[in-house]
């Protein structure tokens, strides 16, 4: 009822379901995965009005213009159904995903779950994980961090831990942090480039900017790799800091720092930095960019 549950999902992870190499279907998480128990009783978070009820989900309009969906539910309520926050059952745990879907929207806008003044009660002292920070050249190649020219992109490996324990097999499963920024400074940390790279605080980028924000490798926790389900094993988020890469002919010969900072939606943070070292060579020849197959529109309806 009214007390914090354990999130095994969280707004903003990385969805892959690979069909090949590079290929299959990459999303957005636009919800929260709330653990459960199959038959648990689902109570709604917000009273309102029951507008769509369909064999797996409830939706649920309340005031402000907002929606709630519930899914993996079986449904015990029907449309025109007025319900009341924390008292009416809106159904029970489907058996096969031990979870409730939660997503929250605003007009037209998907919002996250867990930022401050959505749902509550909800309390979070752990702090997000930098792991490694990896720097490529335009043809995708490993460069190391003390040997940088020309265009560079940067990647971190990061994660942050759930609020709360969840039960086996999640208990060891990485989520996305909500914020992540980085900054290049000098040796004497006089801040020479600051940005934001990721920023799932208030809604989601747009579908289409997957590639955008996830860098080849990330998988989701379970993945589904060509036909086979990887269980409980965790997903490795890798995110693309610089998508427009990090131009190091604009910096001078020498040492820098590269520092990469992730929050979780209570504030927390995790830091890691590197030590940088430019030096600018001729290059034998450009190396362009190889395209993210991922992201390549299969047809004209997938441009939009």
């Amino acid at each position: 009822m009214n007390k914090q549950h354990p999130v095994r999902g969280y707004f903003g992870d990385p969805r892959t379901v690979f069909s090949g190499i590079g290929e299959g279907a990459f999303s957005f998480h636009n919800g929260v995965d709330i653990s459960a128990f199959a038959g648990n009783h689902v109570f709604p978070v917000v009273s309102g009005v029951v507008v769509k009820v369909v064999p797996d989900r409830v939706i649920v309009a309340s005031s402000y213009d907002r929606r709630f969906q519930y899914i993996h539910i079986y449904p015990w309520v029907r449309v025109g159904d007025h319900v009341v926050a924390s008292k009416t059952v809106l159904g029970i745990v489907d058996p096969v995903f031990h979870h409730v879907h939660l997503s929250e929207i605003r007009g037209i806008c998907i919002v996250n779950p867990l930022m401050p003044g959505h749902l509550t009660p909800y309390r979070d002292t752990t702090h997000p994980v930098v792991r490694q920070i990896l720097f490529e050249n335009a043809a995708g190649r490993y460069l190391s961090p003390l040997s940088l020219s020309g265009m560079v992109r940067v990647i971190a490996n990061a994660y942050a831990r759930p609020a709360m324990p969840n039960p086996f097999p999640w208990s060891s499963m990485p989520v996305s942090p909500v914020l992540i920024r980085w900054r290049l400074t000098t040796m004497s940390r006089r801040v020479l480039e600051s940005q934001i790279a990721v920023d799932f605080r208030y809604s989601l980028p747009p579908r289409r900017d997957f590639c955008e924000v996830y860098a080849p490798g990330t998988e989701q926790n379970f993945a589904a790799v060509v036909g086979r389900f990887r269980w409980g094993k965790p997903g490795r988020y890798l995110y693309d800091l610089t998508p427009n890469f990090l131009n190091t002919t604009q910096l001078r010969d020498g040492r820098y720092r590269f520092t990469v900072i992730a929050s979780n939606t209570a504030g927390n943070t995790g830091t890691k930095s590197v030590i940088i070292a430019v030096e600018q060579r001729r290059l034998r020849s450009l190396l362009l960019a190889q395209p993210d197959s991922r992201c390549q529109p299969r047809s004209s309806e997938d441009v939009r």
